[in-house]
């Protein structure tokens, strides 16, 4: 399961990797193109373009943290788990050793 989240990490840091690098050849592209547009317009044009790139950028970093959340979940089961298993084990050592 862990192994599944890390894969998701990765994949999504890839992919957000990915998604600046390509905005970022457009924005360098748009620098050099003339697009029949005036300054004004292209730069309104760019800072659309920067807002969905920080909005993606905002979403997959909540999603990433909500994953981490869910890590450090399963591993505090699994830690009381273990003690749990530990506990029962002194346990039964203990009855074992005052029975006999």
């Amino acid at each position: 399961m862990i192994e599944n989240i890390e894969k998701q990490f990765e994949n999504a840091l890839e992919r957000f990797d990915e998604s600046a690098k390509t905005a970022k050849e457009v924005v360098e592209s748009s620098k050099s193109i003339d697009l029949g547009l005036d300054e004004g317009k292209l730069a309104g044009l760019l800072d659309l373009v920067d807002q969905r790139i920080n909005k993606v950028a905002t979403d997959i970093r909540s999603e990433m943290a909500e994953e981490r959340k869910l890590i450090i979940k399963h591993e505090k089961k699994s830690l009381m788990i273990n003690i749990g298993i530990a506990t029962m084990a002194v346990v039964a050592f203990i009855f074992n050793k005052i029975l006999s």
